[in-house]
């Protein structure tokens, strides 16, 4: 590579002074000459020896060439194909577009689907992860940027995405953050693949904003459920499997996907226990096969005698299960927007207020830290306190 500054004088602006152009030739191939910034009067700029007579902009001139300099070797490093153009658009903050936020968020999200196949993340976190990348593009949409460079993105650029998801998605706090942390973590995954030197969000931290009430069934609301009689079939089956996510602490996931060969044991004292790995973080949950939910697994795991095969729990859409749950508790009188997490909650508080520790109940949910369970999905009942009083 051959740096060569020149003097264009025919564009002398209103102090007489005209500006410092560089030109760059790379491989034998000249590139289209650009200005450097810096500015100096007719005759200050001495060609042979390519310095100015002013120290100060002779230094700005030095560092200038130190850069191009510097970022050739950066690129030559990366084995990539070198071009003054390209070392032009990088010096004036624009570098080439697969270098790019949305091209980098595509690589990354390529990254989690992988992850999903093996079974480490779980399809709705790869959904999540793909609805925080389609606020991101939104939040370019609205900047009126068609392309945003990786080294665009710094903490100006994360506190606006975070106030344009308050103000105009209308999010709440945690949500927001939510999408600060997968920017901060496609930014990682740049600079473990070498596109940047360092993430400089990673520091950055928002506040969440209060902590949700934690939703739940009380005991006579739950035994109002598992009382009733439903006239559908497609109701019945809705309400024992929320009412078996009420006593085994199941996400919707874990429902679908148990089994009761697989997932019951038996110990020398002939107690039976669930065990089995969360879909969603592989972290392992062991808790007790209470009566409550023996009652609802013996009424549909039955040995069918003709192909001597296991009948399962009954098989249903997330979509559907939500929407049905809610007309459960509306028949029932139970007066909240019923959800299967509603369900998983209202076993993290049954158990607790049972007497089981917020250690066992941590891991009888599969929990990686007992200050998720502590934060949200138990609650101490009044009535406890009062037995400890």
């Amino acid at each position: 590579m051959k740096i060569l500054f020149w003097h264009r004088l025919n564009k002398t602006n209103q102090r007489g002074e005209a500006p410092i152009y560089c030109r760059l030739t790379i491989n034998k191939i000249r590139g289209k000459d650009f200005s450097t910034g810096i500015f100096c009067a007719p005759g200050h700029f001495i060609s042979k020896q390519q310095k100015l007579k002013d120290e100060i902009l002779n230094c700005q001139l030095s560092t200038f060439k130190t850069r191009i300099m510097k970022l050739y070797i950066e690129l030559d490093n990366q084995d990539q194909k070198i071009t003054s153009d390209m070392i032009c658009k990088i010096l004036k903050g624009k570098t080439p577009g697969n270098n790019s936020l949305k091209n980098f968020m595509a690589t990354y999200m390529l990254h989690r689907e992988k992850l999903c196949i093996v079974k480490e993340i779980s399809n709705d976190t790869l959904r999540i992860n793909e609805n925080f990348k389609t606020n991101v593009l939104l939040f370019m949409q609205h900047q009126n940027k068609n392309t945003v460079e990786l080294q665009e993105v710094n903490c100006t650029f994360a506190n606006d995405l975070y106030y344009f998801l308050l103000e105009h998605k209308q999010v709440s706090k945690s949500y927001a953050v939510k999408n600060i942390q997968f920017l901060k973590a496609v930014l990682n995954h740049a600079v473990m693949l070498g596109a940047i030197k360092f993430n400089p969000i990673v520091a950055m931290r928002f506040k969440r904003g209060a902590t949700k009430k934690i939703e739940f069934l009380s005991p006579e609301e739950l035994n109002r459920l598992s009382a009733h009689r439903f006239a559908s079939d497609r109701l019945q089956q809705v309400a024992d499997l929320f009412i078996l996510q009420c006593n085994t602490g199941f996400a919707y996931i874990d429902l679908m996907n148990f089994c009761i060969d697989k997932h019951l044991e038996t110990d020398n004292k002939n107690r039976t226990w669930i065990t089995m790995s969360r879909t969603k973080t592989g972290n392992e949950s062991v808790l007790p096969l209470f009566p409550e939910a023996k009652q609802i697994l013996d009424k549909y795991t039955r040995i069918n005698i003709e192909s001597k095969k296991t009948l399962q729990l009954p098989k249903i859409t997330n979509q559907k299960y939500n929407a049905y749950i809610k007309e459960v508790g509306e028949i029932v009188g139970i007066n909240r927007h019923l959800t299967t997490h509603i369900g998983r909650k209202t076993f993290g508080t049954i158990a607790l207020n049972k007497g089981f520790s917020i250690e066992s109940v941590s891991k009888m949910l599969g929990h990686t830290s007992i200050k998720t369970t502590e934060t949200h999905y138990a609650v101490v009942l009044r009535r406890r306190i009062v037995g400890e009083n």
